[in-house]
């Protein structure tokens, strides 16, 4: 399996998950792309670095752990004082999306388990945007071909 593997089957996952009108983007799709501009709803599929969790003493298998945030963004039009709770309201179905269709996914290869929900970072509110992160770890068998 490719090392990026994962990222592919997430955006495909999540694009015919999700409801229509929401774009999937990664960072590459984000590169670029002026803020103000930026389509929402969307999702933000970024990934987030690995760890090693074992290797052989031969180096030629490895069990890592790779982090993936899930970025759920919405723009909302209220003015700055109810932005927080107008955010809150259009963001929260998106996040229960993404949340039933990752929440224990598994990427098509026998070499990785289900997604875990793990801690992401705080939510931002960059008026107009609110962007809600939720985090997702895939352990990952990777062998060198031989």
């Amino acid at each position: 399996m490719s090392f990026f593997a994962v990222r592919a089957a997430l955006v495909d996952t999540l694009r015919a998950a999700l409801p229509a009108g929401t774009r999937v983007l990664t960072a590459d799709d984000l590169d670029g792309v002026d803020e103000a501009k930026q389509p929402t709803p969307a999702v933000h599929v970024i990934y987030s670095g690995f760890r090693v969790l074992e290797t052989t003493r031969a180096g030629r298998t490895a069990i890592i752990e790779q982090d993936w945030l899930v970025v759920a963004v919405v723009k909302h039009a209220g003015d700055r004082a109810k932005a927080s709770a107008e955010a809150g309201e259009r963001v929260e179905p998106l996040v229960q999306a993404v949340l039933d269709t990752l929440m224990g996914w598994r990427h098509d290869s026998t070499r990785m388990q289900p997604l875990t929900l793990a801690a992401p970072p705080a939510p931002v509110a960059r008026y107009p945007f609110y962007y809600f992160p939720l985090a997702f770890s895939a352990t990952v068998a990777l062998e060198r071909p031989r």
